[in-house]
Formats: structure tokens, sequence, C-alpha cells
């Protein structure tokens, strides 16, 4: 198999253009603390968004990730408990705890069944129970498993990092989160890197980070905005 294109490689982070499943094989096995990630899973129409060989995926994540490690990854009830999770598990991995983000939406298209509000994030381990790595009220006084998250409709009138990718994901969210599941100067995953949001929260919590998008428009967009990320280590107005 060729080795993998590295568009963007600084030590720190490195970001490929391809298909995860090409290159994840030709990474380092046994060199990654956490997987955070959103993998598409067929439900919104759009070319990129088809349902995930789940098997493959787990076995491996199971090569390239450390012996104690996480996983946290996007679903809805049915790709996250019927797929993801059993496949996982076959692969050596725990089912630790859950997050429900709730997302303020409008109600207006709910002729046939009830618009869904909410996403869910599971979040997976391997070996020991794996430590908390920052404190958990970084999600609120009193952490709880259900979040309050911005829709991108919303994010984009709030946030100057909009991007355009339907489904990008909240930073005030993504950035707790890995400071909580990686340890300082570990590594982070995302196989499904989208408009960027885990790596420009590594960047700004002191994470390595290795980035795949199959998309070469929303991998530029990733590209550019953690590179903007690697001057400006912070961001304004993400509370």
């Amino acid at each position: 198999m060729r080795e993998p294109d590295v568009v963007l490689d600084n030590g720190n982070i490195r970001l490929y253009c391809g298909d995860c499943l090409e290159i994840l094989p030709t990474l380092e096995a046994g060199s990654v603390d956490a997987v955070v990630t959103d993998p598409p899973y067929g439900e919104l129409g759009y070319g990129w968004d088809k349902a995930q060989d789940w098997a493959k995926l787990a076995a491996l994540w199971a090569v390239v990730c450390r012996p104690v490690c996480q996983i946290v990854t996007w679903g809805d009830s049915r790709t996250l408990y019927q797929t993801a999770q059993p496949a996982l598990e076959a692969a050596g991995f725990t089912f630790r705890f859950e997050w429900i983000t709730q997302k303020p939406i409008g109600r207006l298209w709910s002729y046939g069944r009830p618009i869904r509000l909410h996403e869910f994030v599971g979040v997976f381990r391997r070996g020991k129970e794996t430590e908390i790595y920052s404190d958990m009220r970084a999600f609120g006084t009193q952490p709880e498993s259900v979040v309050r998250v911005l829709v991108y409709q919303a994010y984009m009138r709030r946030h100057k990092d909009a991007t355009g990718h339907p489904t990008q994901k909240d930073l005030a969210f993504v950035r707790p989160l890995v400071e909580a599941l990686c340890p300082e100067g570990g590594t982070v995953l995302d196989p499904f890197m989208g408009s960027g949001t885990t790596g420009v929260a590594c960047v700004q919590t002191g994470r390595n980070f290795i980035g795949i998008e199959i998309d070469p428009t929303y991998f530029a967009i990733a590209e550019k905005r953690i590179k903007e990320a690697q001057m400006q280590p912070t961001l304004e107005g993400l509370s």
C-alpha cells in the first residue's frame, strides 16, 4: 500500500486528505490516546453521508490506540448502540458513559415524525478505568449527561469561525471534552475531521492531533482553521 500524502505535518499536527480506511493502516500502532470523531451515519442525504463499516473501523482503531485509551463518537441511537457499540466491544473497548447533546432547532418540519432535538455522544475505553485528565466541571458546576450545544445555524450567527459545514461541532463542547479524555501532550485522532473542530480544540489545549478528511473542500477548511488556531491558540467568544 502506498504511503498516504501528509498535507500538513509540523510535529504536533498531522493532517491527511483521503479515505480513513486506507490511511489508518499506515499510522503507527499504539500511538493514539483518544479518538474523538463524528462519523457520517447515513441520515442527512449528503453525498458524503454514508453508513460506516464499524467492524473495520473498530479493528483499525484497536491497532492505532494505546493499551489505555478512550473513544468518543457521535451518532444517533441506531448507529451508536446497534452498530458501533457491538463492533467496539468486539475490538476490546468497553462502553463507559454517554452525553446527550440537545440542539435547540425549529419544529416546522415534524409532519411525519418528531424532529430529533438531540444526538448521542458515546464514550468507550480500553484498559483500566481511565482517569479524567481535567475537572469535568468544565461542562458545568454539576456536570450532567445532557448538554445543550449550538446547532450550526446558531453557531454561524454567534461565532466567527463558522465554516459552512452542515454538521460543524460546537467548540465550546469539544474543547473540554478533549481536555477531559486525553492527557495533556497526548495524541487525539479524528478520522472524520470535517471542518476541523477537534483539531482546533487540540491546538488550544496542548494535545497532538491526527486528522483525516476525505472531502477536499472540507479538508481545506479544516487545514485553514487549524493553522489559524496555531497562530492564535485561544479563540474569543466561545463560552
